[in-house]
């Protein structure tokens, strides 16, 4: 299994003789960025490794995979990896000694659960134990580090209250102890990250185990993980722990040149939507204040209302649609906003036929499309979010483009990702709904809250999809205009509607990126189109290594270019903005430094006249 998203722009961590005999020995495939040992009879460590490949493959990262219950584990495997995660395996001693081997000349090693006996010095680490089932509940991040950049944000409408030192600086996660065993350590120079503790304690508590560690181990690095991040809490990801995988794998990648696609056009580090579910009478009055609020910030493709087609649904006549109000679905369409479906009427499609849902959603498009005539309407939000993979297949089979209810509550995605047959745009907890009625908080609680869940998603460099109620909002409409000046002010987000993240994403997916070299001062990639369209705004981001020293510059097929400089958590990423790419063409970009030959630079110094 692999992934060709991101590319690792060189591996020197083995002599030169090994790297030459295995580049004879090897087939001219990609290198990948991280290699996934697991042993294939262990029920265990493939479910792990599974969750792990979920989560760099939904971050774009390159990865391969090696079963040692199968095949042997080498120098050729480990040669051309920049990253080796070591999945809950029971190592022997020849295994163990050949990652210590490894890392200790540079190579990067994450290691969970029972990986990490017979690597303790590797790891930094005095001692790893097996804790008693059902002995933790969650772990909380300590403290900030590398590793575990991005600003806090755990779910919890209200709280908890916690003093700033105990304050984490991602999300804390919820651990199964009765299926999987959690593994506790004792650091001995290793950085504590996280800690173990029951769902019952203080967050001012700080006695609790740790359970993820970061150790730079001579030339190279190492994370240990108590817990297993890559196992399933249920069906559909491995949640929370998605975070601290790609975290690691990140920190882990720093001692080398990598180079990715960007997420969002024109390098904006994140995409922001507003989307509103538009299904009652005070739509005549909170959809044109919303209107008015976008137009005053000069966004001429910006909110998507997602609006019911007719009356009538589980809260009766109250409900109303684009049949009861022509003139709100025609403002929306005016103003430059999307016009999306939220239900022929106000009901929820969980359990339903595949037949009843598809005649529906066929009576929701003859009710909708007209007010975008030519165009078919092309996203979906089910009423109360009550969607299921039936409604994901009517959607891809009628034509959708995007599905905007597989809440990030559930996912913890920030990104756009295809599932159930269509592409999904999370929206991000919580909506105005929890903050407002459930909960019944102030306006400055409910923008803080949003805020810095909007923190939380940008340090992921994702969507934050708003979810909001025109008839909810409304009296709170002064909390939007904050947050979009707060999120115009910072200058590197894409505002834009719904489907036009989606149909950038679909573009983005056509876009392959292959490095061909990496030197000292140079790296080079070649940046393909194998799509059907022109895509524009396409960015290359470069996070080189930590010691580089000197001014870096770029050429697209031999023309210079200006490099833009993002920071993202606490790496600074060159990144390059190719011109508009025709289908089927290709570019080779080149990123070059001055070669640097004294490191206190004394070549510089004017030579004295005698």
């Amino acid at each position: 299994m692999t992934n060709s998203a991101e590319i690792p722009a060189g591996h020197p961590f083995l002599p030169a003789a090994v790297l030459c005999a295995v580049t004879l020995a090897a087939s001219p495939a990609l290198p990948a960025s991280a290699l996934l040992i697991f042993d294939g009879s262990s029920t265990a460590s493939t479910t792990d490794c599974e969750g792990i490949a979920l989560a760099l493959d939904e971050a774009g990262i390159v990865f391969s995979d090696l079963d040692i219950a199968t095949n042997d584990l080498g120098v050729p495997e480990l040669a051309i990896t920049s990253v080796a995660i070591a999945c809950h395996l029971a190592l022997d001693n020849n295994q163990a000694q050949l990652l210590d081997d490894w890392v200790a000349i540079g190579g990067n090693l994450l290691a969970t659960g029972q990986s990490g006996y017979g690597l303790e010095s590797t790891l930094g680490l005095d001692s790893i134990a097996q804790m008693a089932p059902g002995s933790v509940g969650e772990v909380r991040f300590s403290q900030q580090h590398p590793v575990t950049t991005g600003s806090w944000w755990d779910g919890t409408i209200t709280g908890p209250t916690m003093p700033e030192s105990e304050r984490p600086s991602i999300m804390r996660h919820w651990y199964f102890t009765d299926i999987w065993p959690g593994y506790t350590a004792i650091p001995g120079p290793a950085t504590t990250l996280a800690r173990w503790y029951k769902q019952a304690d203080e967050w001012g508590d700080s006695s609790g185990a740790p359970a993820l560690v970061a150790h730079v181990h001579e030339q190279g690095r190492a994370v240990y993980s108590g817990a297993l991040p890559g196992t399933y809490s249920d069906w559909d990801w491995p949640r929370a722990w998605r975070t601290p995988i790609v975290s690691a794998v990140e920190w882990l990648s720093w001692q080398e040149p990598l180079v990715s696609l960007g997420y969002w056009p024109e390098a904006h580090r994140g995409a922001f939507t507003w989307t509103g579910d538009t299904e009652m009478p005070a739509m005549e009055t909170a959809v044109p204040a919303l209107l008015d609020i976008f137009a005053h910030y000069g966004l001429e493709r910006f909110g998507t209302f997602y609006m019911v087609g007719q009356k009538d649904g589980d809260g009766g006549s109250g409900m109303v649609g684009a049949v009861e109000y022509p003139h709100i679905a025609e403002a929306i369409v005016n103003a430059g906003s999307e016009l999306g479906g939220h239900g022929d009427i106000h009901t929820s499609f969980t359990g339903q036929t595949y037949a009843t849902q598809h005649e529906r959603l066929e009576n929701m498009q003859t009710l909708l499309d007209p007010f975008v005539a030519p165009e078919a309407i092309s996203g979906f939000r089910a009423p109360y979010l009550s969607q299921d993979t039936t409604t994901w297949q009517v959607l891809a089979d009628l034509g959708f483009g995007h599905d905007a209810g597989e809440a990030d509550v559930w996912t913890q995605t920030t990104l756009p990702h295809p599932l159930g047959g269509i592409l999904q745009l999370p929206p991000t907890m919580p909506m105005d709904w929890h903050l407002f009625e459930l909960y019944d908080l102030p306006a400055s609680t409910a923008q803080a809250i949003w805020l810095d869940k909007l923190d939380y998603v940008m340090s992921r460099r994702g969507l934050f999809s708003w979810l909001h109620h025109p008839w909810i909002i409304e009296p709170h409409l002064d909390v939007v205009d904050q947050v979009l000046a707060e999120v115009i002010e910072r200058g590197d987000i894409w505002l834009t509607r719904q489907d036009d993240v989606a149909a950038w994403w679909q573009q983005r997916e056509m876009i392959v990126v292959e490095k061909n070299a990496s030197e000292p001062n140079r790296i080079s990639v070649q940046v393909q189109n194998s799509g059907s369209s022109t895509v524009s705004g396409i960015s290359i981001w470069i996070l080189v290594p930590e010691n580089s020293a000197g001014s870096w510059s770029a050429r697209v097929d031999e023309a210079p270019m200006d490099l833009i400089e993002r920071q993202h958590g606490d790496a600074l990423f060159r990144v390059a903005v190719l011109p508009p790419l025709p289908a089927g063409a290709s570019v080779e970009l080149d990123l070059l430094t001055e070669p640097q030959i004294f490191r206190d630079r004394f070549e510089q110094i004017a030579p004295t006249a005698f």
